[in-house]
């Protein structure tokens, strides 16, 4: 099975019609293109392949569109991951970082991703952002 039966596949398990099968096959087919086809790695849906297809999108259509997308690629990823087809780099950004697509996707486009990526993430339960200087005091408290 290709590539395209797999999209097809999927956008029928979702039971929608006219323009919007047509948008969702579209979006994800020109996903599938542009990451899995055009890509030299060995897993095309990995985080690095998807920074470089929002690059590409970022630079075509404004972050509303591009967010959008990210929305029907991610449902799809999730279907994909749970037939076992391929692991999910969005749902695996959301789970370290917050949960929420938008500031992964911003931070994901910015220049230094790395460290926006970083600062999205929340601290651990019961943890605190000033980490550090509180365990400092704690230390200094004993």
């Amino acid at each position: 099975m290709n590539a395209d039966d797999t999209v097809l596949q999927y956008v029928d398990t979702l039971r929608i019609r006219g323009s919007s099968r047509s948008c969702y096959v579209s979006v994800l087919k020109h996903f599938q293109a542009t990451v899995v086809d055009c890509t030299s790695m060995p897993n095309p849906f990995s985080t690095t392949a998807l920074r470089e297809w929002l690059l590409i999108e970022v630079n075509r259509l404004s972050l509303g569109s591009v967010l959008f997308q990210v929305g029907i690629i991610k449902r799809y990823l999730d279907w994909l991951a749970l037939r076992g087809a391929a692991p999910n780099p969005i749902a695996a950004l959301c789970d370290q970082h917050g949960g929420r697509l938008t500031p992964i996707v911003r931070a994901l486009v910015g220049n230094d991703h790395e460290r926006a990526l970083e600062r999205l993430r929340p601290p651990p339960p019961y943890g605190s952002t000033l980490g550090p200087v509180i365990r400092e005091h704690v230390v200094r408290m004993l």
